[in-house]
């Protein structure tokens, strides 16, 4: 019964996955609309990272809070705590990518804006771009940016393939002289 238990679970889950990953990408092209305006169009992770964020992160909290109360002073909590933790953490993380993350590139202006999943923001000029590759499901962008000191700062930047609106940014980049290393 074990074997066929896991031979199920090694068959689900793959498809499962699969499964998540063609509804994030029919999204993405339903929510293009919903992220563009007449100033500027927006690079946003897909809902569905969201809605698996939620789900993991509720689903674990509640195995998390079970598993504590089964294994209440026994070894097994500790580590309890520490892998349904990190699967909840998981989840949050998941829910801020998608609620915080954004690359906006406004209309008539040769930069873009870069919130990370962290919050921190950057106005990235156009002129900085050394240049982007795309490789797997991230593209890269590469720039110098110059400092008061003199200095000049090398900053990498990196916008996952599934994100809305992601084609945008490749023509955006393409129209303000912005070279692709891919070649």
């Amino acid at each position: 019964m074990d074997v066929l238990a896991s031979a199920l679970i090694a068959l689900i889950v793959p498809i499962a996955c699969t499964f998540v990953l063609i509804i994030m990408q029919k999204q993405s092209l339903t929510d293009a609309p919903k992220n563009r305006d007449a100033k500027a169009v927006r690079l946003r992770m897909p809902r569905m990272i969201g809605i698996v964020g939620w789900v993991c992160a509720i689903f674990f909290s509640v195995v998390l809070v079970f598993s504590v109360v089964v294994c209440w002073g026994h070894a097994l909590m500790w580590a309890a705590l520490i892998v349904f933790g990190g699967f909840v953490a998981l989840g949050v993380f998941c829910i801020n990518a998608r609620r915080v993350y954004c690359v906006t590139l406004p209309i008539h202006a040769d930069y873009l804006l870069y919130r990370t999943v962290w919050g921190r923001s950057y106005k990235v000029d156009c002129a900085d771009c050394r240049g982007y590759r795309q490789k797997g499901s991230t593209l890269t962008l590469y720039t110098v940016a110059a400092l008061p000191s003199g200095k000049k700062k090398k900053k990498t930047f990196y916008v996952d393939v599934l994100s809305v609106n992601f084609k945008e940014l490749d023509r955006f980049l393409r129209a303000h002289g912005v070279e692709c290393m891919n070649q």
